[in-house]
């Protein structure tokens, strides 16, 4: 069984770092991008099995980077993490919703609380023998 692959788009490189460490730990592979625009190209190319976003990044944010995917064969369906470091008004969370977000997190954020997401998100991963 492959490992699940997750893709990370953060312009927040130190965020993008720490977590892409913590998942690999935990035998997950993990890519990152610094926008929405790299994070297209990134996902076009190895079709992740879970994005996790910033819904404000340069460029071209989470929200933006979804619309841009949607009706591309293979990435309209990939399943979506939000992260935030807005205040998360109202408005953000309900359109996170319509976008298909399977959680939406403000930052800081707990890292167990964005594991215990994935976790329900992608199938378990086999332990190694």
């Amino acid at each position: 069984m492959s490992k699940s692959q997750i893709l990370i788009a953060d312009d927040d490189e130190s965020l993008s770092t720490a977590l892409k460490i913590r998942l690999e730990s935990m035998g997950f592979e993990v890519v990152t991008a610094s926008n929405g625009v790299q994070a297209l190209e990134v996902a076009r190319e190895r079709t992740p099995d879970l994005l996790i976003l910033d819904v404000n990044m340069p460029g071209c944010g989470g929200f933006e980077l979804i619309e841009k995917m949607d009706g591309i064969q293979g990435l309209d369906s990939i399943p979506v993490i939000y992260i935030t470091g807005e205040a998360t008004p109202k408005e953000l969370f309900s359109t996170g919703e319509r976008l298909g977000a399977m959680a939406m997190m403000r930052k800081p954020f707990e890292t167990d609380a964005l594991i215990a997401n994935i976790h329900l998100i992608l199938p378990p991963m086999e332990q190694a023998a």
